[in-house]
């Protein structure tokens, strides 16, 4: 109960402060609040310098040569020669010739072509052109061998058929031998 004066009519100075009452209990915790927005992704970063280039590899194998033209040759080394050398004065062969063509065309009787001393590469070829003929002579002790025909030592290979064709090469020191052949062609 609070005190009352008695009647007196002065009023005091009020008294000191009284001392601070006890911290209270500490109240409940809130609700989380609502999660935030996402935030926006930031810039890209900017591009790394290029590497520096890598040293250059060794060289690979050489590839294989191509294939020859159509019939096996490289044109470009061959020279075509018509000759109408005839029976008594034959055109001797010679081996700086190799790798000519050779045509009876414009000829009036069998046309006559001598081979050198057979020598393994050495290679010529012929075409008749001319219905007069065109024969093919081994030198002393070499054969000229078509397909599985071998001619006498010394023998011949000819044809009358105009559009035949033969290509001899020498494949050592006797020995002639077709690589390719069109047309008809006698041995003997």
């Amino acid at each position: 109960m609070p005190y009352k004066g008695g009647g007196g009519t002065g009023g005091g100075d009020p008294g000191p402060e009284g001392p601070q009452g006890a911290t209270g209990p500490e109240g409940p915790q809130g609700a989380t609040g609502p999660q935030g927005a996402t935030g926006a992704t930031g810039a890209a970063g900017a591009a790394g310098a290029a590497g520096a280039q890598g040293a250059t590899g060794p060289e690979g194998p050489q590839g294989a040569t191509g294939p020859a033209g159509a019939d096996g040759a490289d044109a470009g080394d061959i020279t075509v020669e018509p000759n109408t050398a005839g029976v008594g004065a034959p055109n001797v062969l010679i081996s700086g010739e190799s790798r000519k063509a050779l045509t009876n065309e414009g000829t009036t009787a069998k046309n006559y072509h001598t081979l050198p001393t057979a020598a393994a590469g050495y290679e010529f070829m012929f075409v008749v052109e001319d219905t007069d003929g065109l024969r093919v002579v081994a030198d002393t002790g070499d054969t000229i061998r078509l397909g599985t025909v071998v001619s006498a030592t010394a023998g011949y290979a000819e044809s009358t058929e105009v559009g035949s064709t033969l290509r001899l090469l020498a494949i050592n020191s006797v020995e002639w031998v077709a690589t390719h052949m069109s047309g008809v062609w006698d041995v003997v």
